[in-house]
């Protein structure tokens, strides 16, 4: 799950995660302009993190944006990092 911080009544879904950022649609309200840093709220498993990202890219329409996550903490960088590991080993998608 991906929400926006503060929250902006948008409705944004995880479609991909590594460790240096993530894909998302964004599936009702507004997206981010490419260049813009959003605050996010993550959740991993059972884990929640927050933490800024940047948009890289995205689609035409906005509904598809690729975001870089911009200096997590050390708490959020191994809740990513043990998220995505479990995913490789499982051939699972986020």
């Amino acid at each position: 799950e991906v929400a926006r911080i503060p929250a902006d009544g948008s409705s944004w879904m995880l479609v991909d995660i590594s460790i240096g950022g993530i894909g998302v649609w964004v599936r009702r309200g507004p997206g981010c302009a490419a260049g813009a840093t959003a605050r996010l709220r993550l959740q991993l498993g059972a884990e929640t993190i927050e933490l800024d990202a940047l948009v890289r890219h995205r689609n035409a329409d906005g509904s598809l944006q690729g975001m870089a996550f911009v200096d997590p903490d050390e708490r959020a960088r191994q809740i990513i990092n043990d998220y995505v590991s479990e995913l490789a080993e499982r051939g699972g998608m986020a």
